[in-house]
């Protein structure tokens, strides 16, 4: 990461966050030019074939106060907490029968930003381009009012495709979602609901395709792709991607995996699609998918959730449901914070600037952004730099 991104990504913390945290942001940018050429100069660790471990202090935190935040953690029903500051666990916590390699059952949308980098993946490999119609792969759509979306608006959550909370919530939120036949014949079967690129919409069903676009593009079934592409380049041993009875994956939700292998999907986006020398994901991959996906929502990239401006507009599909919202969508955190984020708070929390990623998975109904700025907001606390 170059000083001038760092630098950049300060002068962002500066003018966005809460006069609160100003005198902090200013420090961020009078010694933007040294840090980058110091810490984050140096060449990353990488967790191959593990995680490496490190005392916080070590890493300008301080052990006691991560006690008060790993109460803040347990007091929010959480199943793990997982702190990473410059590529080192400082901090490692599980409840409720999870461990190092015990996963979560089910870490719902965070699979979608698995998504996103799959087929960014395959973009590179000349498999796709994300400005392709997605009816190039999807010939059900070719020549009907679905015919102009492009890849790019799946990813975005912008296509338009018809979208009812009921069924988007029956066919994802459901445990026996794995048992069902089709489903991705059923999403792509779904209608038109409105011109592509007019309206924004958090929409499972219309991520779903994004199953028939991959394995017509690369060849073969997107479960096969994912795991040959990015988990097991990734070292994600105890990481499973669902699939229906067809065989098809599940593209918006239904990953099995831990909290150190969740952390392994940030860390590659943190080091720009790098993974121990070897380029997964391009650059330039990840700075697209890491900003707004369209005019539509400023807090969504391509199924990455962000930060945002004092005068940005975004939607959340727990918020009055998807009523628009002015402002910071997370106040408490620095303006280039990004996350993947799931049902009951499965979070990743990446922070660039700072050389950070925060884990949490939890079992208890958490909506909303809050569970991402509060988490973020209570590890801060034990930040000494």
């Amino acid at each position: 990461m170059t000083g001038a991104k760092i630098a950049m990504s300060s002068l962002k913390e500066l003018l966005f966050n809460k006069s609160g945290r100003m005198i902090k942001s200013f420090i961020a940018v009078s010694i933007a030019c040294t840090f980058s050429t110091s810490t984050l100069a140096q060449d990353p660790i990488f967790p191959v074939p593990t995680w490496q471990s490190d005392t916080p202090e070590n890493h300008d935190f301080d052990s006691t106060l991560l006690q008060d935040t790993s109460s803040y953690a347990e007091s929010i029903n959480s199943d793990s907490l997982l702190i990473i500051r410059n590529g080192h666990i400082i901090w490692e916590e599980y409840w409720n029968g999870l461990g190092q390699t015990t996963p979560q059952k089910n870490v719902w949308s965070v699979t979608k930003s698995f998504t996103s980098i799959l087929v960014g993946i395959a973009q590179d490999q000349g498999h796709l381009s994300i400005n392709d119609k997605a009816s190039d792969y999807i010939s059900q759509w070719q020549g009907g009012s679905s015919d102009s979306v492009t890849i790019k608006q799946l990813l975005a959550n912008s296509s338009g495709r018809h979208h009812s909370i009921f069924f988007d919530n029956w066919y994802f939120r459901n445990e026996n979602s794995v048992g069902k036949s089709d489903m991705t014949g059923y999403a792509i079967g779904r209608s038109q609901q409105s011109t592509p690129g007019t309206v924004w919409r958090y929409n499972n069903l219309a991520i779903q395709t994004l199953d028939r676009v991959l394995s017509v593009a690369t060849g073969i079934s997107t479960a096969s792709y994912a795991t040959s592409e990015l988990v097991n380049p990734l070292g994600m041993l105890n990481t499973t991607v669902f699939t229906d009875n067809s065989g098809q994956m599940i593209m918006p939700s239904h990953m099995k995996t831990t909290a150190r292998d969740m952390a392994r999907l940030g860390y590659l986006f943190l080091n720009d699609g790098n993974w121990n020398g070897q380029q997964i994901v391009p650059h330039s991959y990840v700075t697209a998918a890491t900003s707004p996906g369209s005019s539509l929502n400023a807090a969504y990239g391509f199924l990455w959730w962000l930060n945002t401006g004092p005068n940005d507009t975004w939607l959340h599909p727990a918020i009055n449901n998807h009523a628009t919202q002015t402002g910071v969508i997370f106040p408490d955190a620095p303006a280039d914070l990004y996350a993947a984020s799931g049902n009951n708070g499965q979070v990743v929390i990446v922070s660039p600037s700072e050389n950070l990623i925060i884990v949490r998975q939890g079992h208890v109904k958490v909506d909303g952004p809050e569970i991402i700025n509060g988490l973020y907001r209570e590890v801060a606390a034990a930040m000494t730099n």
